[in-house]
Formats: structure tokens, sequence, C-alpha cells
């Protein structure tokens, strides 16, 4: 009886798979998928924090050809706030309709989160690669895609990436002397 017992435990155990290896990803041919997209939504939860001190907010960002728009709510310094990225600068609106454009909207948003956040360096953050034409270095992970790299000043750190669809961040976190930059990301959206 012991004797069928183990070859029992022996046969099971031999059915038993081994854990799979991360699928690799060809990262030159991935980066140029990511820099074809020319349409995308992105929402989760954004913490930005600078010296110890900061807040959360939902964010829910959409991104058109050359165009980033963000809509962030919650506290973060900024309650309700819409900016707007485009070849033309930078626009923001807050949730008493204010209005500030350019030069203005980058020295507003710095001054509402304690930093200067390179937006138009983070549309490519959010989907795992560093901003072309600005200097980088990455470090891949076993999967071959970027596991962190450093730009323009920040150490970019991608935590998680979504196991099925595209396989973009889930969870990121860009760091640059006090301040910091936290995106949990609930849901992705192509061709937006």
């Amino acid at each position: 009886m012991r004797r069928a017992v183990f070859i029992l435990i022996l046969a099971v155990a031999g059915c038993a798979t081994a854990p799979r290896s991360p699928e690799l990803v060809d990262w030159p041919q991935r980066q140029a998928e990511l820099l074809a997209l020319q349409g995308w939504r992105m929402t989760g939860r954004v913490a930005v924090s600078v010296d110890g001190q900061g807040a959360s907010a939902s964010v829910d960002w959409r991104q058109v050809g050359d165009t980033s728009s963000l809509a962030v709510s919650g506290p973060l310094g900024v309650g309700a706030l819409r900016a707007v990225l485009d070849p033309d600068g930078l626009s923001l609106e807050d949730g008493s309709g204010v209005r500030v454009a350019d030069d203005d909207a980058v020295l507003v948003l710095a001054e509402r989160l304690g930093t200067d956040i390179p937006l138009a360096a983070l549309r490519y953050w959010v989907l795992g690669m560093p901003a072309p034409g600005i200097p980088a270095d990455e470090i891949f992970g076993p999967d071959g895609r970027p596991a962190s790299f450093a730009q323009a000043g920040w150490q970019v750190d991608i935590a998680r990436y979504a196991a099925t669809g595209r396989g973009l961040p889930m969870r990121l976190t860009a760091v640059r002397d006090g301040a910091r930059l936290k995106l949990a990301v609930s849901r992705w959206e192509l061709g937006q």
C-alpha cells in the first residue's frame, strides 16, 4: 500500500509544470510599436511627494498624436486640474475655470506640485520607455523590457508590467533629488 501511495505521489509530482520563464521581448521592435501608437488612454492614481510632503489624486490621461490631455482630480495640491500639452505648449485649467498657458502654466504646475514634472518625457515613461531624443541609461529586466532607466536627471523604475494585452506598465516610480512621482495604472485603452 505504501508503495502504491509513493508511486502516486511521484506520478502527480511529474505532472507539475515548472514555472514559466518570462517571454522575451524584442525591445527595438517593441519600442517601434510603442512609438507608432497614435492614441491611448490610461486611468489610475498618481502620487507626488517632495521632501516627504505630498498627496495623491486620480488621473485620466488621453494621448492623441502629439497632444497629451490629463484630467487630475483629488488633493495633489491642485484639486481638479486639466492639463493639455501639445506642440504649441502647455495649458492648465483648474476646477474653477481659471486658465493659464505656456510659461505661466509651467510655473503654476511646478508651484502646485512642488517640483517640475517633465510632462513631455512622462508621455513616454508611462509606456515603459525613455523619451526619444534625450540620452538615457537603461537597465533591462529578464523579459527584455526596461526595468529602469535614468533620463533628464530622473530615475524611472517600472515595478510591474501588465501580464496580458500589450504588457504596458502598471506601476512606475520616477525620482529626482527630493521629488518622487508614483503612478499606479488601473486601466489601459489603446487606439483612443
